[in-house]
């Protein structure tokens, strides 16, 4: 079975923490990646390329939208 691979972008440090802790418990799940906002440069390795992004809608500076909008612009 494939494991699915999770980004997380939210800015607030508890509920990142808490949605990590909740993919880890899962063995089909993984995280691989954790931002606070939206990274100027986007960029994944091949292998770390993400299924699933967990998105926070309120970010400072770049909205959660407009990062999204970023991240299929570079990954379809």
């Amino acid at each position: 079975m494939p494991v699915i691979k999770v980004l997380i972008v939210e800015d607030n440090r508890p509920l990142q923490l808490a949605l990590k802790s909740l993919i880890e418990l899962s063995s089909d799940i993984v995280c691989v990646g954790e931002c606070n906002n939206c990274p100027a440069e986007i960029s994944f390795s091949d292998d770390q390329i993400p299924d699933v992004v967990l998105m926070d809608i309120d970010l400072p500076g770049v909205n959660g939208i407009d990062c999204t909008k970023k991240i299929k612009v570079s990954y379809p």
